[in-house]
């Protein structure tokens, strides 16, 4: 171990040294780094050391316990003299530069010859005007991180610039009969980094009770168990996770978080300065009006401070509030004492499986807004039925797109087969869906310029969402009837049934939707050529379409009851292209407009073990929107031909970015 008396002075090392110190001893007081003066009452000198270096490691412990009150310590600095600030007397100091410093010091309680023992892990032990400053990156685990009394000095991450990581209490340790000294002394933390972090509480222990009897000697020698040195920074996004109750005589917040984990813990600031930060505070409610939870106490702000905190309830969520008003009056109880008159707050209490997050801005003691938001995962799962209506629009077509140009087809059985898919973007919920589908289908002729048929379709898409992902299949059958006039008049009638099945993912909520769906629709048109050489083709359609809502469990225990969501979509559109020569195809370009008249999705959702707390969520998909597509038919026999079509939609809540078709049909 390392080690300096008797008022020497000791440089170790050099900026590329790396030092590892094992020290396991059979001692009651152990200490790995010791800088200390034995003597008391002779006039000497306190004892400096300074270590430089990349790396200095402290693993510190005794490997058993013969005696009462073990300790085991990784650095021990004491001056021990009570006339520290005569000329002739310097405190006893130790600096450490080395670019990372590691201690880890643990004591465990053995059986020894008096029975079980006690034991302490302390990391620094600074004591009677000893000195320790610690200038580079640090980590510290012990059951005390720091221990310090009698005007010591501990010191660490001055310029704020360096990774502090600390697992272990502050303990301001007095004991009246072993030490005569005063509890106070001058700790100073700085962590400021999202890095470093303290996870732990401050106290004061063992006899400082007040004033004890003063030695005989030191006639004018007080003790007392006032504090007025612990000084702490906590800055951008670093924080301090409190074990237990404590204080700070001075603490600086500035982008920091405090984590207060117990409703009965209370954090006692004498003065707050600082632009302000995060408070995470553990609270609790019987009845949902009233919190109770942990406490900072603020005495006093810095002169000119105006900090602001955002102060969340942890351990509680929106699903167990039934007064959003009266619980972030009780909230307030959080942030207390004369200084927190001038701190703005900001309370929230997260978002629970159905009810969403709740807000408030609080000024003083005063309350200005109470905010209910939506609910995120609720929100995202509104997607889940807004897919299925976005799914069936996928599958929604016109005779065009279905079998080409069907004019063309000489009588007879007709076989036929398309893939198309499109890609959808739903704005309001950063939906982006993507489906392919393939369709096959097959008609006769039954006379009176009437072909009717069956098909059957597979589609499988996905979907993203801001907060998850759905995983998307269908099926589905239909039944048709396409009329087709010598004059250009068509009609074409389509009703078919769907299987949708939605599988979902939103992270802390996933489940399965499975609907059934239905619709029929009537085309009308006219196909109407110039010379042979080119065509118009008015058009209309009407589409009248069901989606059935289902009912479902998450896997976060919420109920989902959906009500059916309905589609009324009216079309007009004109298509206008150029013939083939020989009579050998089109190629051609459309545009329509359309608008759904219904379109509106409902949900409600329910806590499974608690039915009272429920939410309904409402969506609206309708409305106009417009398409636009190009595409061709070419016919390469008698009877066979095939054709491509390219559509894009744009207004709307629900725009396809594209939508692609290619098909083959044959006649036997």
């Amino acid at each position: 171990y390392a080690r300096s008396i008797q008022g020497k002075d000791v440089i170790v090392g050099n900026e590329n040294s790396a030092f590892v110190i094992n020290f396991h001893g059979e001692k009651a007081e152990p200490a790995a780094i010791n800088v200390r003066r034995y003597t008391v009452w002779k006039k000497q000198k306190g004892s400096h050391m300074t270590i430089n270096g990349r790396s200095l490691i402290v693993d510190a412990g005794p490997s058993s316990y013969k005696a009462t009150n073990g300790m085991a310590i990784g650095i021990y600095v004491a001056t021990a003299n009570r006339n520290i600030n005569k000329e002739d007397d310097r405190a006893s100091m130790l600096v450490i530069n080395s670019k990372n410093t590691a201690l880890s010091v643990k004591a465990e309680k053995k059986l020894g010859d008096e029975g079980i023992t006690s034991a302490q892990a302390i990391g620094i032990a600074a004591m009677s005007w000893g000195e320790v400053y610690i200038n580079g990156n640090i980590k510290i685990d012990a059951e005390d991180v720091i221990l310090s009394r009698g005007k010591a000095v501990v010191q660490i991450n001055d310029s704020k610039s360096k990774t502090v990581q600390l697992t272990g209490n502050v303990d301001f340790n007095f004991d009246a009969k072993t030490s005569g000294t005063p509890v106070d002394s001058t700790v100073k933390i700085n962590l400021s980094d999202k890095d470093s972090y303290w996870i732990g509480r401050s106290y004061v222990t063992d006899d400082a009770t007040g004033l004890v009897p003063i030695p005989n000697d030191q006639p004018n020698f007080q003790v007392g168990q006032n504090t007025s040195g612990f000084v702490l920074g906590i800055s951008e996004r670093a924080s301090w996770t409190v074990t237990g109750s404590s204080f700070v005589n001075a603490l600086t917040l500035n982008n920091g978080v405090i984590n207060i984990q117990n409703p009965e813990t209370e954090v006692t600031v004498d003065k707050l300065a600082g632009d302000g930060g995060t408070l995470n505070v553990v609270a609790k409610t019987e009845d949902g009006k009233t919190l109770a939870t942990g406490k900072l106490e603020v005495a006093q702000l810095e002169e000119g401070a105006t900090p602001n905190l955002n102060v969340a309830l942890k351990g509680i969520n929106a699903d167990d509030i039934t007064d959003a008003e009266a619980a972030v009056d009780s909230a307030k109880s959080a942030v207390t004492g004369n200084g927190s008159s001038s701190i703005n707050k900001k309370i929230e209490i997260a978002e629970g499986a159905v009810n969403g997050a709740i807000t408030a801005d609080v000024t003083g003691d005063e309350v200005s807004t109470v905010t209910q938001s939506e609910n995120t995962k609720l929100s995202a799962l509104n997607t889940v039925t807004a897919m299925a209506t976005m799914a069936w629009r996928h599958d929604m077509n016109d005779l065009t797109k279905r079998m080409g140009e069907l004019r063309t087809s000489p009588e007879g059985i007709g076989s036929w087969v398309r893939l198309y898919g499109s890609e959808q973007e739903y704005g309001r919920q950063n939906v982006t869906t993507k489906s392919t589908s393939v369709q096959v289908g097959s008609d006769i002729d039954v006379g009176y310029g009437w072909k009717t048929g069956g098909a059957f379709t597979y589609t499988d898409g996905s979907s993203d969402y801001t907060n998850g992902s759905s995983d998307n299949k269908a099926f589905g059958l239909a039944a048709y009837g396409s009329w087709l006039h010598e004059n250009g008049a068509f009609v074409d009638v389509i009703a078919k049934y769907g299987r949708l099945k939605s599988d979902f993912d939103l992270g802390s909520m996933s489940g399965t939707a499975k609907n059934n769906a239905y619709s029929a629709s009537a085309e009308f048109g006219w196909y109407v050529p110039f010379a042979n050489a080119a065509f118009v083709e008015p058009q209309a359609e009407i589409t009248y379409g069901v989606v059935k809502g289902d009912d479902f469990t998450t896997s976060n225990g919420v109920a989902i009851s959906q009500k059916d969501t309905k589609a009324f979509i009216g079309r007009l559109g004109v298509r206008t292209g150029l013939h083939f020569n020989e009579n050998k195809g089109v190629v051609y370009a459309r545009a329509s407009v359309l608008h759904d008249f219904k379109g509106e999705s409902e949900f409600t959702a329910s806590l499974v073990n608690d039915s009272s707390v429920r939410s309904t969520v409402r969506d609206d998909i309708g409305g106009t929107y417009y398409e636009m597509g190009i595409g061709a038919n070419y016919k390469f026999a008698d009877n066979a031909y095939t054709y491509v079509d390219f559509e894009r939609q744009n207004g709307g809540d629900v725009k396809e970015k594209w939508r692609w078709n290619v098909g083959f049909r044959y006649v036997w």
